[in-house]
């Protein structure tokens, strides 16, 4: 969370006083350090923070590729009761400008108007060259007019000089982005019900953006959409988006992997072209075969015509659901086949032709089947419909006595 810093140091009277402020934000356990978030980056309203709290021997986290924005303040009360700080200082009679100690060739500094109070901006982007700790030394210095009766004689007090106060900033290597812990690698989803995945990732950097999308090459499954990106969580740059996948009637069986990256914007060009940094998360996704999860108010019937099989077989499929004409609770899962594990060269065709499938119907319950490629793998899990009427009665096992699993291979292979 953002924290305000509001201490001023002044001098004693007439010194006058230097004093920073800009856009940061507290980072670690105890709230001891601050890093910078850029003025862009914060929230409507919000106002730049004293940085008095945080001047050298303390430093302020910066990265390398990301400006700093640092307000230099600079205010002479003399003329001014000490016991009435609070009054407006002398404008008219009294300026404020600035001298400063050695700093990166880079930072560039505004033009100090001759006002009082003055302000300067000082504006630095870190390249990776300049990683580590920098020190900017800075002092406000004052002057006073002494005015006669004609301008002509007016006379200019000897200008004096604030103590000199030091801003420390430890210049880090950009961080990529990472995924949050905790997001599955593997999710199993049923026909009919929706699955989820949050995918949540956040910078270590709070001047940088996170971006999450597909990874190259990458796709979403069928029918599946990736929501918009949004904020999230208490992270300065933490982002959220979730994918979302009801899986239809003929995507039982689907196996597949969708691969995401939280992408940064690599910094400025002021350091050379920006080189984005990614992390990536994949997930692997896998339909159950033969379930289904049924929808509000919908029955057997309409489930029946999906798949192809009237609605008796499916009802005998599910010996839990007492009666075909209503559903126990929304999203049920029901059987619509059998399972069916591939023995020892068997082919697909006469898997069909034997329990009376059409291959349409074999191919739309079983999403990984090609009908140009008939190979199956021993141990091969399958979703089947049976059909009494019009599968074999007879196969060549009919008149077979059973020996061992290597006797069922050799007579498939001779016949």
């Amino acid at each position: 969370t953002t924290e305000i810093y509001t201490l001023s140091l002044h001098d004693a009277l007439p010194i006058s006083s230097i004093s920073f402020a800009a856009p940061v934000t507290a980072y670690g356990s105890d709230g001891s350090s601050v890093q910078f978030v850029g003025s862009k980056q914060l929230p409507d309203g919000e106002q730049w923070k004293l940085l008095n709290d945080f001047t050298y021997p303390k430093t302020a986290r910066a990265f390398a590729g990301f400006v700093i924005e640092v307000k230099i303040l600079g205010e002479d009360m003399q003329g001014v009761e000490f016991q009435a700080l609070l009054q407006t200082p002398d404008h008219v009679n009294s300026k404020v400008g600035f001298s400063i100690g050695p700093a990166p060739n880079s930072a560039r500094f505004s033009t100090v108007k001759d006002t009082n109070p003055s302000e300067m901006m000082m504006h630095w982007t870190p390249c990776a060259s300049e990683l580590g700790a920098t020190i900017v030394c800075l002092d406000a210095v004052d002057y006073h007019i002494q005015r006669g009766s004609d301008p002509s004689l007016n006379k200019v007090d000897n200008p004096a000089s604030s103590n000199m106060r030091c801003l420390s900033f430890d210049v880090l290597k950009d961080p990529k982005p990472e995924f949050e812990a905790g997001i599955p690698e593997s999710l199993s989803l049923f026909m009919g019900r929706e699955g989820r995945v949050d995918l949540r990732a956040s910078d270590g950097n709070c001047l940088d953006a996170v971006t999450i999308g597909l990874a190259p090459g990458s796709e979403l499954p069928p029918g599946a959409v990736l929501d918009a990106q949004t904020a999230y969580g208490e992270s300065c740059t933490g982002v959220m988006r979730t994918m979302r996948w009801t899986p239809g009637a003929k995507m039982g069986g689907f196996t597949g992997t969708t691969c995401f990256t939280a992408r940064d914007t690599g910094g400025s060009a002021t350091c050379g072209a920006p080189v984005p940094q990614m992390s990536t998360h994949c997930v692997q996704l896998q339909v159950h075969r033969c379930k289904y999860a049924l929808q509000r108010d919908q029955q057997l019937q309409e489930i029946s015509a999906l798949f192809g099989v009237d609605w008796m077989r499916l009802w005998s499929l599910n010996m839990g659901i007492a009666h075909p004409d209503y559903v126990v609770y929304n999203h049920q899962v029901v059987s619509v086949g059998h399972l069916y594990r591939v023995a020892p060269n068997e082919r697909l065709d006469r898997i069909a032709q034997r329990l009376g499938m059409p291959m349409e119907q074999m191919l739309d319950l079983n999403f990984d089947l090609n009908a140009t490629d008939d190979t199956l793998t021993t141990g091969q899990e399958l979703c089947v419909v049976p059909n009494s009427c019009q599968g074999q009665k007879d196969t060549f096992y009919s008149s077979m006595v059973y020996k061992d699993d290597k006797f069922y291979a050799a007579a498939k292979t001779d016949s």
